[in-house]
Formats: C-alpha cells, sequence, structure tokens
C-alpha cells in the first residue's frame, strides 16, 4: 500500500515530462541563402507561427519549401508546427525528410523521436533515440529522451544507465536527476534513489519529492527524529503534504512508543 501512495505521487510529478517534447526558437536556425519568395513565405509562416496560427502558418511554410527546397529551415517550421496541432505522425515525416538531407541537424535529430514517441510508434522512436545518440554521442539529450521513454514504458533497468548517462555528460540537469532518483526507486533500488535525492537536494533545498524520498530512507532505516524533519519539509508542498503528514504521524506514534518502552525498562531495573 505504501509503495503504491508514493508511485502515484512520484507519476503526478513525473507525468508532465515523460513525453520529453521539446520546443525550439524557430529564429535560432542558420540562415541559408534561398530564393526571395521562398524567404517571404517563411517570415510571413513565422509570424502566424508566433501567433499561434499553426494552420495558416503550415500553408505558408509549405509553399516556402515548394518554392525553393534549400529552404530546410521551413521544412523544420512546418514539422513543428504540425507537432503544436499535435499532429505528431505527419510532425515525423517532416522531420525524417530533414535528416535524409543532413543527417546531423541537431534539432530534426532531436524532434523525431519525441514526434514518434507521442505518435504512439514506441520502438520506431527507440531506433530514433540510438540515431541521435550515435550522430552526437556527446549530447545528454537522446540518452536521457530514450531513458525517460523506458520510464513511461515501465522499463526502469533500461532506463537507468542511460540516464545515469545522461546526468554524467550534463550532471547540472537536474530533471535527468529527478528521472533516474525515480527510475531507481521504481526499480526497489532505494539506496541509489537516496543518493540521487541528496545531491537534487544539494541544488534545490525546496525539491518536495527528493525530500520524501530522503524521509522514507530514513524512515526505513530507523532514523525516525531526522526523517520526521525531512516529512516537515516536504509536507510545505502541496503535491506532497497528506504523504508527508501520514508519516508524520506514524513517527510520532513511533517515537511514543519507543519512550514508552525505554521508560519500562528503566523501571524493569530498579523494580
Amino acid at each position: 500500500m505504501k509503495k503504491l501512495i508514493i508511485t502515484s505521487i512520484l507519476l503526478v510529478f513525473f507525468a508532465f515530462q515523460l513525453s520529453f517534447l521539446v520546443t525550439f526558437d524557430l529564429y535560432a536556425e542558420a540562415e541559408i541563402v534561398v530564393k526571395k519568395e521562398s524567404g517571404e513565405e517563411y517570415r510571413e509562416g513565422l509570424n502566424l507561427f508566433n501567433e499561434k496560427n499553426y494552420f495558416q502558418a503550415i500553408a505558408r511554410f509549405e509553399k516556402a519549401y515548394q518554392f525553393d527546397e534549400r529552404n530546410i529551415n521551413a521544412l523544420f517550421a512546418h514539422g513543428l508546427a504540425l507537432s503544436k496541432l499535435k499532429k505528431y505522425r505527419e510532425a515525423a515525416e517532416k522531420f525524417q525528410l530533414i535528416l535524409e538531407r543532413d543527417p546531423k541537424h541537431v534539432k530534426a535529430l532531436k524532434m523525431l523521436p519525441a514526434s514518434l514517441a507521442n505518435s504512439g510508434e514506441t520502438e520506431k522512436a527507440l531506433a530514433a533515440y540510438d540515431e541521435g545518440i550515435k550522430a552526437i554521442p556527446e549530447s545528454y539529450y537522446f540518452y536521457g529522451g530514450k531513458g525517460t521513454l523506458y520510464i513511461k514504458l515501465k522499463k526502469f533497468e533500461k532506463a537507468i544507465p542511460l540516464l545515469e548517462n545522461a546526468v554524467k555528460i550534463d550532471p547540472k540537469r537536474i530533471k535527468m536527476q529527478e528521472n533516474l532518483m525515480y527510475a531507481y526507486n521504481e526499480s526497489g533500488n532505494l539506496e541509489e534513489s537516496y543518493k540521487t535525492a541528496l545531491k537534487i537536494i544539494e541544488k534545490n533545498n525546496k525539491h518536495a519529492l527528493a525530500r520524501l524520498i530522503i524521509a522514507d530512507y530514513k524512515r526505513l532505516n530507523g532514523k525516525y527524529n531526522e526523517a520526521l524533519k525531512d516529512y516537515e519539509l516536504a509536507a510545505r508542498n502541496i503535491e506532497t503534504k497528506a504523504y508527508a503528514e501520514h508519516f508524520i504521524e506514524v513517527i510520532r506514534q513511533k517515537l511514543e512508543e519507543i519512550e514508552i518502552e525505554k521508560e519500562y525498562e528503566a523501571w524493569q531495573k530498579n523494580k
């Protein structure tokens, strides 16, 4: 029962990021010299995109690419607009087309597996993450993305080494540490989950879920007074409040029982 409770809390905290879908600044792409009309259509599309008028933006991006197929920015923007409309399979086709022309197009490499995962094509998404790892092995993103997808599939043992790699490459990515902590916890490796939680707390002292995992670990190891303090801190967050308050009461009762036992033992000795 206790396992189910904390698992549900963990899922609430991590559900928002399990898709691992990233967004990009469309203006960040390097400018490519294209035909004038292609550039004009692309810029009009960008304006519409920024206004969240994705359907009309797509029409502009299509025209821009038709005028000049060198305008890869228009093709990528088309894919991104489709993603915004949750047309993930169609978006994936655009990103795949870019990669056929430029296998190391970083943004397409990142968006392809995310789009495939969101369209339900899990095996293709995993394979696309592998292609990203091959193309840019120094990037945390592809290890982290594949690991996060494995978490979604509840394959925690497979997720762990990938997430460990992501954290090793970029230790500052706290979301990767959160996912790793979660995977450790769900795989039953509470020791490593606890250690990872401590690292998260070093960076963010108010991280409620990490605080909760630390408290659970201490409680299960009989460090009741230390656990009580951590539960009290976790109780300040609305997401972990109910769970933390439950164990605050449990520990207080346990400490009372220990005190009564001590008094009884002392009475027996002095009798």
